[in-house]
């Protein structure tokens, strides 16, 4: 069965608005591969979901009040990175890729404009992924993603406090009944 991976750059996978998102997408096979097209992509997405109880009371014709409570689902999604670059098309009927071992670099420009950190939570998440994607005909496709993080970019220089030196130091006195007083700082 063919593999696709994708592989970043920077281990940790974790990048700020403004910066380039680099890596490769290696694709192996035993076996001849007759794909349409190999695509990366680009993905972040916010997430957000939670429920709510409704009651509603209603009075029937003799004169008798009845309460009914159901639960409404609220869901919302918003794009925040959609975007695909290809990697290799079939440029006649006669493409093929023969078995072994392919790479292919990418790098993607995170927009300068503020994107919203990742962050997982009980009610929603906002995540960001880099997908490989190998479209065959009459066969379902190959597909790996790898997630990535969007960190908050704090400019410490813009905060007067940061600029502030700090001076000091905290003594305390540990003990108990049998052990002796150490300092501790």
């Amino acid at each position: 069965m063919p593999e696709i991976f994708v592989l970043f750059d920077k281990p940790n996978a974790v990048y700020a608005a403004g910066q380039k998102i680099s890596g490769r997408v290696v694709f192996s096979t035993a076996s001849q591969q007759n794909p349409r097209w190999i695509d990366v992509q680009l993905h972040g997405r916010s997430h957000t979901f939670f429920t709510r109880q409704e009651s509603e009371t209603k009075t029937n014709s003799k004169g008798e009040s009845e309460t009914k409570t159901h639960t409404v689902h609220y869901t919302a999604t918003a794009k925040h990175l959609d975007t695909a670059v290809p990697l290799w098309r079939k440029t006649d009927k006669a493409a093929r890729l023969l078995p072994g071992k392919y790479e292919w670099q990418f790098w993607f420009q995170l927009p300068c404009s503020v994107l919203p950190p990742s962050f997982e939570g009980n009610n929603g998440n906002i995540r960001y992924w880099v997908r490989a994607e190998v479209s065959r005909s009459w066969k379902f496709n190959i597909v790996d993603e790898s997630s990535f993080e969007i960190a908050p970019f704090l400019d410490l220089n813009t905060m007067p406090i940061a600029r502030t030196p700090l001076d000091g130091f905290a003594v305390k006195n540990l003990g108990c009944c049998c052990f002796r007083n150490e300092r501790e700082r």
